[in-house]
């Protein structure tokens, strides 16, 4: 199983007709057969995967059995972005302001640098803006801004400017409860969006992981009969989908306020700050809306792809049921797959099902070979664009501001050139 860059097509109208036009002229110059696509995988955008009219629509017509993939990971993202709309804007100014101010004044970065120097023995770490471009952004901003969160108050009230004057009062432990909520909230779910970042990963465990973190988020604002059903291994089903959606439309089974999963670190620090009662109410009402809101959307987006992927279960149950002492494989998957230690979890999931394929009887038949095939193709479905948007990265670092009149088949030569380099660099011997 390879992931691999195919190249560039110039267009110059997007609607879903010509975009399904041009991908099918390419796969025709490049010798590959039109029928063969399995799953088209993309964001949200209505030309690409709306139901009439769009690229995906007009593929199907041609390949019936096409299935439709949302990207995991800018879901997430979308899901978490719309929910921070219910933490007050003071915040986002407060983490933009703080960035700007240093962006452009290598002098003031450098003082600061010093003074935190001073404080603890080592310089800081760099600052990370709220872009739109990387997903779960809040995350990293939030951890560096708590991390030098003393220093940063402490170098401000030395400051005079108009700049630093304004974010002066933005340095209160209101600010810092928000912000150690959401640390604790999305450090779990960065985690399962990094990886469905890999390239060649075990979907099941993917959206096994996903579901945990799910309930995971359910358990922070539903009580706890509301979550007991949904408490087993594996993948989400669409009944359980439908079962948390009617808990969550059910106010009775919200947690109180003084309940909600907010994290032990905001209620220490809480205490710590010493926060007025109806001041600490007020923030566990907008951390409660945070959770309601990004719950409510992931519940919304799970069953878009749950159908397609709630086929692949039976990739789990095998992987299971290998693992399982007592059964007769464990002797047997040495040999099968070299890699293999004790636990099947640590195999590669690629290079296992490679094994499995290639695995032959004594009639030098492929005795598995039907079910292996099915499950790599299963691997190749896209689930996420992170690999389309590292190409990306590559080439807006190639056609920059400098070279914007690079024709499309020098772009895509150093593009080619830049991946293949990077990936399979080991293997060359410049000697």
């Amino acid at each position: 199983m390879v992931s691999d860059f195919l190249g560039l097509v110039q267009v110059t109208r997007c609607t879903g007709r010509d975009l399904s036009d041009a991908l099918k002229q390419f796969l025709v110059s490049v010798g590959l057969r039109l029928i063969n696509l399995r799953a088209v995988g993309t964001d949200g955008a209505s030309n690409m995967c709306g139901q009439f009219n769009s690229f995906f629509s007009h593929l199907k017509n041609d390949v019936p059995h096409l299935a439709l993939f949302k990207c995991v990971c800018d879901s997430i993202d979308k899901c978490a972005g719309h929910a921070f709309k219910c933490i007050p804007d003071e915040l986002s100014v407060l983490l933009n302001g703080i960035t700007n101010y240093f962006a452009h004044s290598a002098l003031r970065w450098d003082e600061d640098s010093q003074y935190y120097k001073t404080i603890n023995g080592k310089l800081p770490k760099k600052l990370i803006p709220l872009c739109q471009t990387r997903w779960l952004v809040w995350l990293p901003a939030s951890e560096i801004i708590l991390e030098q969160w003393h220093e940063l108050k402490g170098y401000f009230a030395m400051k005079a400017d108009k700049k630093a004057v304004a974010l002066k009062p933005l340095f209160r432990s209101k600010n810092m409860l928000y912000l150690v909520f959401l640390k604790t909230v999305l450090k779990g779910i960065n985690a399962v969006s990094k990886a469905f970042e890999k390239t060649d990963a075990d979907i099941t465990k993917l959206y096994s992981d996903l579901r945990s973190q799910v309930l995971v988020l359910a358990g922070r604002v539903l009580k706890q009969h509301c979550i007991l059903e949904a408490t087993r291994p594996g993948m989400l089903r669409s009944d359980e989908v439908q079962m948390l959606k009617n808990a969550l439309n059910n106010r009775e089974n919200h947690r109180p306020l003084e309940d909600l999963g907010v994290g032990e670190a905001f209620i220490k620090l809480a205490q710590a700050e010493k926060c007025p009662h109806e001041e600490l109410l007020d923030i566990r009402h907008k951390c409660g809306a945070y959770l309601f809101t990004m719950l409510k959307l992931l519940l919304d987006k799970f069953p878009f792809n749950l159908d397609a992927v709630s086929k692949l279960k039976f990739m789990e149950k095998v992987m299971t049921s290998m693992n399982s002492k007592g059964n007769g494989w464990s002797s047997q998957l040495s040999r099968i797959c070299p890699a293999y230690e004790g636990s099947i979890d640590a195999i590669d999931i690629v290079e296992f099902w490679s094994s499995v394929l290639n695995l032959k009887n004594a009639s030098g038949e492929a005795p598995f070979e039907q079910i292996s095939r099915f499950a790599l193709m299963c691997l190749t479905l896209p689930i996420s664009n992170a690999l389309v948007e590292r190409a990306f990265c590559v080439m807006s670092c190639i056609k920059c501001r400098r070279r914007n009149k690079m024709q499309v088949l020098m772009i895509e030569a150093l593009m080619r050139l830049r991946i293949h380099l990077k990936v399979r660099m080991k293997t060359f011997n410049f000697k």
